[in-house]
């Protein structure tokens, strides 16, 4: 079992890691956000997924044929008790109430295979996004994606996180994409950022604060938001935004600029930007998705250059 443990741990690891090489991501971005972009299930949820409809299968399967002989040959004695714990584990995490996963089970033993498949993916997917909710919430640099996530779903039928391709990801992976992606997950290399993970180097309060003001801003610190729709050395390229946004969508500057920092910066970096109310227009969510992308890129750019100069 120790082995298995690790061969398990090993997949998870390498998995991981290739999906973070997809988005060309630092190795240190959570695995909640990188996971959620892409629309991929965790491992446990594929092995679980896999094991129910296995069990369904071969119960509904009649005596005789030779995949439940096998079954029932290979799994007798201990080996069927290991086996049931396993599964009963499974339908614990995903209905936590005695009697309601007594009466779940029952219901669905009555299914067919297709239609017991629909309705396990349902659940072993909700019980994924709980998950998805607790590793977001562990992570501290994850609170502006969380808020972000939280207004992609506003007005959708569905609650909650939904596993699927970010739109904006969609196609090539440009510089501009790979840049919003970093911005949406926390781990641009803004001076916030860099006083994160000074503090895991054990430096003092003063030091790390340091570390965190904005090269431009004396006294305040470069977060992600300040970055996008505060700093005053980027003021000549946001007005260039306005302009060009005011020719997309019905939103004047000065309603974008009567809002919350925090809240424009959400609407920027959201998946959905260009369809939503606040900075959209039906038939141009794409058209407005590129000059926000454009402008976040000609941002960064400028502030590398101003940095090496």
């Amino acid at each position: 079992m120790a082995a298995s443990k690790q061969q398990a741990d090993l997949l998870r690891s390498q998995y991981l890691r290739a999906l973070k090489m997809v988005l060309q991501c630092p190795i240190t971005t959570p695995s909640a956000a990188v996971m959620y972009e892409l629309g991929m299930p965790t491992l446990q949820h594929r092995w679980d997924l896999s094991k129910l409809r296995l069990q369904q299968k071969l119960q509904h399967m009649p005596v005789g044929h030779d995949p439940k002989a096998v079954f029932e040959t290979c799994w007798g004695g201990r080996g069927a008790h290991m086996w049931a714990d396993k599964l009963a584990n499974i339908w614990k995490q995903m209905i936590p109430d005695r009697d309601a996963r007594a009466q779940e089970q029952t219901r669905l033993a009555g299914l067919d295979s297709k239609h017991f498949d629909i309705e396990v993916r349902k659940l072993v997917a909700e019980r994924g996004a709980l998950s998805w909710e607790r590793g977001m919430r562990c992570k501290s640099k994850l609170t502006r994606y969380a808020a972000v996530c939280s207004l992609e779903h506003q007005g959708h039928l569905q609650a909650g996180p939904q596993l699927e391709l970010k739109s904006y990801l969609a196609g090539c992976l440009t510089p501009a994409k790979r840049l919003k992606f970093k911005l949406r997950a926390g781990v641009a290399e803004v001076q916030q950022e860099q006083e994160r993970r000074a503090r895991h180097q054990h430096l003092s309060e003063s030091q790390a604060a340091e570390l965190s003001q904005c090269p431009f801003c004396p006294g305040v610190a470069e977060s992600v938001t300040h970055f996008l729709v505060e700093c005053s050395a980027y003021q000549h390229l946001r007005f260039a935004l306005w302009a060009e946004l005011e020719g997309l969508i019905p939103v004047t500057a000065v309603v974008l600029y009567g809002l919350m920092p925090e809240v424009l910066a959400a609407h920027m970096l959201a998946d959905n930007t260009g369809d939503a109310e606040v900075i959209g227009q039906p038939g141009r969510g794409g058209a407005v998705r590129e000059v926000l992308e454009a402008y976040m890129l000609s941002l960064w750019q400028h502030r590398e250059r101003c940095l090496a100069a």
